[in-house]
């Protein structure tokens, strides 16, 4: 069983995007974050305004990733130790950083071993 906190408010400011990218996004994160972690995880949803920018994170409470393994994630074919169990190319991290980099955002992850995971973005707010 998975617990979601989903914290995302419906009144946050408009941005430019294209709708089906971002769900992809969002939906490689969080299908990462239930596959790299034991059954029984919280995620928690967020997206907060942070300077002329939304800030949006998945975050959970699970395993974490080693810091020597931080460095490359969003790199083409790279994959986890415990990714040779698992189906996929190492193509998911790669992809969502190209979608938020074409969106004139940032993509990154914080985590630590015992502690979890927070993989967030950033997209620049609206002008209008």
């Amino acid at each position: 069983r998975t617990i979601v906190s989903n914290q995302i408010s419906s009144s946050l400011p408009l941005v430019h995007a294209d709708s089906t990218q971002l769900w992809r996004v969002l939906n490689n994160l969080i299908t990462n974050a239930l596959k790299h972690n034991p059954p029984g995880i919280e995620l928690t949803l967020n997206a907060v305004v942070k300077v002329n920018t939304l800030h949006i994170s998945v975050a959970d409470n699970g395993i974490g990733i080693a810091p020597k393994h931080q460095e490359g994630l969003f790199e083409l074919y790279t994959r986890g130790d415990r990714a040779h169990y698992m189906p996929g190319l190492g193509i998911g991290l790669y992809l969502c950083r190209q979608i938020i980099i074409a969106h004139g955002g940032e993509i990154g992850c914080d985590s630590y071993p015992k502690q979890g995971s927070t993989f967030w973005f950033t997209l620049p707010l609206s002008a209008e």
